[in-house]
């Protein structure tokens, strides 16, 4: 593997625009995939084979509606207004509710006193979701939140709450990871002295975390894909491709200030550090595929 390797690396630094344009390439055709075929990931988790498992899945047959998502959506009337102002937006709105996919029913709160406080100016819709807790499709959720928003005006306040709301993070590449990015710049670049040196890790871990997660989106068309995995995902690949770019390119640096020449140190740092690199790489593959003995679906 190692003389493989070094030919790899002295190939690289020959057409090094080759290299280049065919990562580009592969990130964009599966962007293009995961744009096409990407569904939204549940936040639901199950354990089977688990003790409080069955007892879940046994309640769920005797008794069918539990279990199953709901919410609220929240009226306070304001301006000394009450909700009796507001009766006919009300209940335009739940009738719209209950028609979206996805939703079991909705309880008007105008024709259900108990659901409006003694002072007249507080009340709810109840919505009973058809799907449970965690796997609510976006759409539902999205559907409902636009037909909300267009009751809110500074007479009339209106929140969302419980399964009504999208439990699935927004942002796999968000501020904490960003964050991450800039402190793991900054240590390296006064470890290793040029920006070019420090960036180079960081720009081979991002392409990488991006070709698998833009490949992880495209595959969850054929599987049910759980909420935390991209997140985990992006977690470990940018700590992994960092890490093992910075042993890469470390290699490098000291070959050259060995005087080898730099097509000469790219091809011995692959096949010596690079070397260690796939070991390393494919140990912890088969220690993370072997997870799915335990039978977690989330986790696998």
């Amino acid at each position: 593997m190692g003389k493989g390797l070094d030919r790899l690396g002295r190939a690289a630094f020959q057409n090094p625009w080759v290299v280049i344009a065919g990562w580009v390439v592969v990130l964009g055709l599966l962007g293009v995939l995961a744009k096409l075929y990407m569904t939204t990931p549940s936040s639901a988790i199950t354990i089977p084979g688990t003790q409080a498992q069955k007892s879940i899945d046994r309640v769920n047959e005797l008794f069918p509606s539990n279990g199953k998502g709901s919410g609220r959506i929240v009226f306070e009337a304001k301006n000394g207004k009450k909700l009796a102002d507001f009766g006919g937006q009300i209940t335009d709105l739940t009738e719209k509710v209950s028609k979206v996919d996805g939703v079991k029913g909705a309880v008007n709160p105008v024709t259900t006193p108990q659901l409006i406080d003694s002072t007249g100016t507080i009340g709810y819709i109840p919505v009973q979701l058809e799907g449970e807790v965690g796997s609510v499709p976006a759409s539902t959720i999205t559907t409902i939140h636009d037909d909300a928003d267009k009751l809110r005006s500074s007479d009339l306040e209106v929140e969302i709450g419980g399964g009504l709301i999208d439990h699935v993070p927004a942002d796999i590449l968000g501020p904490g990871e960003i964050g991450g990015l800039i402190i793991a710049l900054i240590v390296l670049v006064a470890t290793l002295g040029s920006l070019i040196a420090a960036g180079m890790p960081i720009v081979s871990a991002v392409v990488g975390v991006g070709v698998g997660t833009a490949g992880l989106f495209a595959g969850s068309h054929f599987f049910q894909m759980n909420s935390t995995t991209p997140v985990l995902g992006v977690m470990l690949g940018l700590a992994v491709g960092i890490d093992y770019s910075l042993f890469i390119i470390n290699k490098y640096r000291t070959l050259l200030s060995e005087g080898y020449k730099p097509s000469d140190a790219i091809g011995r740092a692959l096949g010596t550090a690079g070397n260690a690199v796939v070991f390393a790489a494919v140990t912890v593959v088969i220690a993370l595929a072997a997870l799915t003995i335990v039978q977690i679906p989330f986790m696998s």
